[in-house]
């Protein structure tokens, strides 16, 4: 055998193994891909556990999320900065929710799922009035589509009213 043939060889057995450390490199990032999913996954049902339990832990803390939500003038102005700040601590991890759905890492029946829950309370008074004073604090595409859902709701209230929506 010559060295000519010796390279050849060595060539396609180079060749060979690129092509081998391909396949696995994509199969180990299609693994890391579905890790990250789950991960988001967990990460939300965590999240909107924790505030679940959270509402549900006091009386008196369920009695503001509440009234804040569908009564926001029977609150004092200390109860509605109350309220303000449990509102928040419920919507963060559905903001984080969506940025992980928007990105590819959580499964759209899941999103589906945060997002009927935003269209209950997106429909409420006091939602709305949160949205007002602490929209801006959310990431903007987490804004836009808050602002979406609250039209959605507006426009759903005034044709079962008859009325015109605020736009």
């Amino acid at each position: 055998m010559n060295w000519e043939a010796i390279g050849a060889i060595g060539e396609v057995l180079g060749a060979v193994a690129v092509v081998v450390t391909l396949i696995y490199l994509a199969k180990q990032m299609k693994i890391n891909t579905t890790a990250i999913g789950q991960m988001a996954t967990h990460s939300t049902l965590m999240g909107r556990a924790d505030s679940q339990r959270f509402l549900a832990s006091d009386p008196e803390i369920s009695r503001l999320w509440w009234t804040g939500h569908y009564s926001p003038d029977d609150l004092s102005e200390e109860e509605w900065r109350r309220f303000f700040f449990i509102q928040a601590s419920t919507v963060r991890p559905i903001e984080i929710a969506f940025l992980e759905y928007k990105a590819g890492q959580m499964a759209s029946e899941l999103w589906e799922a945060q997002h009927q829950v935003m269209l209950v309370w997106g429909s409420t008074p006091g939602f709305r009035r949160f949205m007002d004073a602490y929209g801006k604090t959310f990431q903007e595409s987490f804004r836009d589509y808050l602002a979406s859902i609250v039209r959605e709701a507006e426009i759903d209230n005034a044709s079962s009213n008859n009325e015109e929506p605020n736009t």
